[in-house]
């Protein structure tokens, strides 16, 4: 009896063993899927990025380059290349060495006020493509747009009114970074603090999770394939849904 007991008892936990060791390699099976799934999310951002950059004459490695080492690495790649997109298709920076130094200028002002470098990037971006220096006064940014438009247009050899979108959102931007420049001066340039440190290991965090995602992006999406021809092909998958349910309420 006490035989029986202890093969029954290991019986038991083989099975127990075994069940948890099914349970975790569909974790894991899930867990991968989903990073491929955000990795195809991240290829395509680069990927269309890349070609928006090249599209206006631009090089998206060399912005995302020189971005970064203006933001000295707090940013992540992948916040760069969304918003150095947003700033290319509302026409801002004519330059990767612009679109550089409007980043340090967002990450001094943001500072000041609270906010990282990405979203204060945005509002300058915002507030220059939108010819609106209202938004660039929440960053305490005054401008005032008759006068730097003025200013501008006669060292172009144009009047004000002559002025096209393109050449009003380039003032701004000359405006925008003259403005902070003595902040620049006094303050000895955008340093590495103890913040700093921290926002820069999440940036690098991220662009490594961001990297190994991208790579399985491929590897992964024959699931999607697969399961694309199954539901097209109305093929009855209940019984499947079914086995998922059931392993992940084990």
């Amino acid at each position: 009896t006490e035989g029986l007991g202890l093969d029954f008892d290991s019986m038991v936990g083989a099975i127990t063993t075994g069940t948890a060791i099914a349970a975790a390699a569909i974790t894991a099976f899930k867990v991968t899927l989903d990073f491929a799934q955000e990795g195809a999310e991240i290829q395509r951002l680069q990927d269309t990025s890349a070609m928006l950059a090249r599209s206006m004459g631009f090089d998206m490695d060399e912005i995302v380059a020189a971005v970064s080492e203006a933001s000295l690495g707090t940013v992540s790649d992948l916040d760069i290349m969304s918003s150095a997109s947003k700033a290319m298709m509302l026409g801002v920076g004519s330059s990767a060495e612009e679109m550089a130094s409007l980043m340090e200028v967002a990450a001094i002002r943001g500072r000041a006020l609270g906010l990282d470098a990405t979203e204060a990037f945005d509002q300058i971006v915002r507030g220059i493509g939108r010819l609106s220096p209202k938004v660039l006064d929440n960053l305490g940014i005054i401008v005032d747009a008759d006068v730097t438009y003025a200013a501008y247009a006669e060292s172009i050899g144009k009047a004000a009114s002559d002025l096209t979108e393109v050449e009003k959102r380039q003032a701004l931007v000359n405006a925008v970074i003259a403005d902070t420049a003595p902040l620049l001066a006094e303050t000895g340039g955008l340093t590495m603090d103890a913040a700093g440190k921290w926002e820069a290991m999440s940036a690098a965090q991220q662009n490594y999770w961001d990297g190994l995602k991208a790579d399985l992006a491929e590897a992964g999406s024959w699931w999607a394939e697969y399961w694309t021809k199954v539901y097209n092909d109305r093929i009855d998958v209940r019984a499947y849904n079914l086995l998922i349910e059931h392993a992940q309420a084990l």
